[in-house]
């Protein structure tokens, strides 16, 4: 037998006919809070509530990715983001703790899935799609096909 848990949240309505079919009339949310418990509570809770209970570092996986997110000093006021991509270090700060594991989650799914891109600089990254932007023109103009590594090479 399998037991499952479920929140139960009282609704009101007051039914009514409207042509054929049932019209519900909710009651606000005063009126609903005097007679019952509306039980919001939990869900006003902020993120940043939440983080003061954590124990850092947390360590985020995915496959056999991993990446580190370090809590604030008073040193040091961010949550900061760390992981290898091919070799190299990287590292994000952050003000939320709710930001720092969204660029956690996808930096060790980039990382599992073999990307660099990762560890390049937003100049380095500038500067790569230029080139590619470049090689593009050069092949509508010439009809010649080649990789960015070629070019550099030649």
């Amino acid at each position: 037998m399998v037991a499952v848990a479920q929140l139960v949240e009282l609704q009101i309505v007051v039914l009514a006919v409207a042509g054929s079919n049932p019209v519900g009339h909710p009651k606000f949310v005063e009126e609903i809070s005097k007679s019952a418990d509306p039980r919001t509570g939990l869900a006003q809770k902020t993120a940043e509530s939440e983080t003061r209970k954590m124990r850092f570092p947390v360590k985020v996986r995915h496959r056999k990715a991993e990446a580190t997110i370090y809590g604030k000093t008073k040193s040091y006021p961010f949550y900061r983001v760390t992981g290898y991509v091919h070799g190299n270090r990287v590292m994000s700060h952050f003000a939320t703790y709710s930001e720092a594991r969204i660029k956690a989650d996808n930096l060790v799914r980039e990382i599992a899935d073999g990307s660099k891109s990762a560890v390049l600089s937003a100049n380095q990254s500038h500067d790569a799609l230029e080139a590619l932007e470049r090689l593009e023109s050069f092949r509508r103009e010439t009809g010649k096909q080649i990789s960015l590594i070629r070019a550099v090479s030649e």
